[in-house]
């Protein structure tokens, strides 16, 4: 629990029970309360009222009002609040109660800063310096950063996250403690359906930490809230101010043992889409002259309709790459000129961070560009009314592929069940990923004529290579080959107008991976879960901005206090309740849990082997065994990967029970899970399926676009092996009285 200096704040005696029959302490009930709050989005009356009610019912179970209350949850958080001219949106300072107002250097308006915070004319920033320094010190991180740096060795030949990227090795030659790189997300999210109100976040994931603790530890840095977007060079002011000061200054912070260090910190990375990108780069939108930001493309404009639309099609040669020292050199042409050179409109704030490039700095992002922009472009192509007389219409066909897909049942990773097509304009961006590198390759096979299908696999084979949790760098060539292809062919199968911007940044996509790692490492999935999770946290229309960053505080809270009141042993009841409220994990002490990171969950059988299950198991522990009475399980976990038996996964709308095995060709369904009597060993036991590739070649691509895909075929051989044999998840598909399988790419977040 925090505590505060002022002597008036109640801090209950945490470890104290709030009754003499029960064993809820003070601690887990404050715990229980905030979670409750934050998940049903409570007002602050409602937040009041409930405090009076607990509070009534058990007397000062609970600090005795919603300011006491806040007083303890909230101590130590201070946000800054920076005013901008109402007229022309330049940025004036900071709102501290000192300074009480300036002349605007645009408009010369005399400009007081308490009636821009009534009009609603500031944004709020939270320093990044406390929130690295509470990640590193009060969340435990700064030492596993040190251990996870000490350790790190990945082969060159592969990538395994974005800290093997060459961009980034480049930046960070020298390892954590002694620097820290972050990646930075700003994005617009509306906020009302009935205004043009946006909210647009400034986000960080710190790049040294693993994958699956930097996606719980984002930082929220800056809140902007008001009509239409925000003028980038006023809302990054003090953002940039502050990235340079904790880079010059370096971060100060201390290790559990007390030691000092000092960091210095990188933003290297900024992951936005088209709209913020250009915004940020202060380079011409997508449908201007010169509009991409990573090359000197031109565009082409060609009729479309009624009208027309700006195009970039492949050409003979590739545009030149844009460069940071050539990009710094326009902006200062065009700052003298007042008119845009080559689609740089001036100078961007970001020139000022140090070592950061403008180009290099930025990357196309997979979600926006791939999945929400060339997946969802080909699916409206090939399905709309407008297009069915076209030769790749398959719209006449829609029936049978909604029947496909509907009756797909994909693992527990692919957290959306398919919908159908005829539902596409609702679709997410993990519903469209999921389309390209899992369903699509299966679906539309017999169904798209062949040459639109080969066209197609040319994409699928691409992505799905850069999104594997291990990127082999010898697979890039042929990716770029394949993408260069992709973007070439649209003209002549589609038409001059169909290749979109979105459709032009594939030609980037593998020159980023190198940069900056695989697919997954930089996408914005991660951030746009934020934006929803930001968006449950209003629950008013006024003050906006404070309301969503006091409750995102009180949500990033839960976590400490998980481990401060549940951690330990305590009643099972109220930690199930307190995870359900929160969304965290707590310990479940009725799992059985074994060696190796593997569990035991659910309900256990106690049963004897099978014939087939008992010459299985001795031949793989080679021996016999005292008793065929062993302890069955329905469901394990094996290293976070979630396993079900065949039986209990036909009773769902999912099928966890398909797997790869090392040192075992094919694919293999859990059959049983056992453990052996008078031992703590597991025995699984998987029936093999016998597989063999699917074949799809390309002119001048000498590869099978289609070699992670399997025809398979049940057989009645049993395999008996260890959990820790089960190698990657894999996905089954039935097509025409045909089955399909597939390894799962690694998903970062659904």
């Amino acid at each position: 629990m925090p505590h505060d200096d002022d002597q008036d704040v109640y801090l209950p005696n945490e470890n104290e029970p709030i009754h003499q029959n029960t064993s809820i302490t003070r601690g887990q009930l404050f715990a229980l309360t905030v979670a409750f709050m934050t998940r049903h989005s409570l007002t602050t009356a409602a937040i009041a009222d409930l405090i009076l009610l607990l509070n009534t019912i058990l007397p000062s179970c609970l600090p005795e009002n919603i300011y006491f209350f806040n007083k303890v949850l909230h101590s130590g958080y201070c946000t800054d609040t920076y005013v901008y001219c109402d007229v022309c949106e330049v940025f004036l300072g900071k709102f501290d109660g000192e300074t009480k107002n300036a002349v605007c250097s645009a408009c010369e308006k005399n400009v007081f800063f308490a009636d821009m915070v009534k009009k609603g004319c500031f944004f709020i920033v939270y320093p990044l310096e406390k929130s690295l320094r509470t990640m590193l010190e009060d969340n435990d991180l700064g030492q596993c950063l040190i251990d996870t740096a000490a350790c790190s060795s990945t082969s060159a030949a592969v990538m395994a996250d974005i800290t093997d990227g060459d961009e980034y090795q480049r930046k960070n030659i020298l390892p954590f403690p002694n620097s820290i790189s972050l990646s930075c997300n700003i994005d617009g999210v509306p906020v009302f359906k009935s205004s043009n109100t946006s909210m647009w976040p400034i986000f960080y994931v710190v790049n040294n930490l693993p994958f699956s603790l930097r996606r719980e530890n984002l930082i929220l840095h800056g809140l902007w809230c008001g009509p239409g977007k925000p003028k980038m060079e006023c809302f990054l002011k003090p953002v940039v101010n502050e990235l340079i000061d904790l880079h010059d200054s370096k971060l100060v912070w201390r290790t559990k043992a007390g030691v000092e260090m000092e960091t210095t910190v990188h933003c290297d990375l900024f992951v936005c889409d088209s709209v913020a990108r250009p915004a940020l780069q202060n380079i011409k939108q997508f449908n201007g002259k010169f509009g991409c930001g990573f090359c000197m493309h031109e565009g082409v404009l060609v009729s479309k309709g009624q009208g027309t639309v700006r195009t970039y099609p492949s050409g003979n040669h590739l545009p030149e790459l844009r460069t940071h020292e050539q990009t710094v050199e326009l902006a200062c042409q065009a700052e003298s000129t007042h008119v845009a050179v080559s689609g740089v409109k001036g100078i961007s704030l970001l020139y000022l961070l140090p070592d950061f490039d403008i180009i290099t700095g930025f990357n196309p992002e997979c979600m926006h560009s791939v999945m929400l922009g060339v997946v969802r472009q080909f699916a409206s192509l090939w399905m709309d009314s407008q297009y069915s007389g076209c030769a790749f219409s398959i719209r006449a066909k829609s029936t049978m592929i909604n029947s496909l897909l509907v009756s797909i049942k994909p693992p527990s990773e692919v957290k959306r069940l398919p919908r159908s097509l005829e539902s596409r304009c609702y679709w997410k961006a993990s519903e469209w990923r999921a389309f390209l590198l899992l369903y699509s390759v299966v679906i539309l096979k017999g169904v798209l004529p062949d040459r639109y299908y080969n066209h197609w696999i040319l994409l699928v084979y691409s992505v799905y290579s850069m999104h594997q949790k291990l990127v082999d760098r010898t697979c890039l060539l042929t990716c770029d080959l394949a993408l260069n292809k992709f973007v070439a062919e649209i003209p002549h199968l589609y038409g001059a107008e169909f290749v979109s911007y979105n459709v032009h940044l594939l030609v980037h996509l593998v020159e980023s991976v190198k940069n900056w790692g695989p697919l997954w490492a930089t996408s914005a999935f991660v951030f746009e879960d934020a934006n929803r999770i930001l968006m449950r946290l209003l629950h008013g229309t006024r003050t906006v901005s404070k309301q969503v960053f006091q409750n995102f505080h009180t949500v990033h809270y839960l976590k400490p206090m998980a481990k401060a009141y549940f951690a330990n042993k305590c009643d099972q009841k109220v930690a199930k309740l307190f995870n359900k409220l929160s969304h965290l994990r707590v310990p479940c002490t009725k799992a059985v849990r074994f060696e190796d990171g593997v569990v035991g969950v659910g309900h256990r059988i106690i049963s004897i082997l099978s014939v087939g299950e008992l010459l299985a198991v001795e031949a793989y522990i080679g021996t016999s065994l005292p008793s065929i009475v062993v302890t069955r399980f329905s469901r394990i976990i094996v290293n976070g990967m979630v396993m079900h038996t065949v039986n209990y996964s036909a009773k769902f709308k999912r099928n966890d029970s398909l797997v790869s095995l090392h040192n075992h060709s094919g694919v293999f369904a859990l059959h049983s899970v056992v453990q052996l009597p008078a031992t703590m060993q597991l025995v699984c036991f998987f029936q093999r399926y016998r597989v063999h590739q699917v074949v799809v070649h390309s002119a001048e691509i000498n590869v099978n676009l289609c070699k992670h895909v399997w025809h398979a075929h049940q057989t009645e051989n049993l395999v008996a092996c260890s959990p820790t044999d089960i190698g990657h998840k894999c996905i089954g598909l039935n097509s025409k009285s045909s089955f399909y399988c597939m390894k799962l790419p690694f998903f970062e977040l659904d």
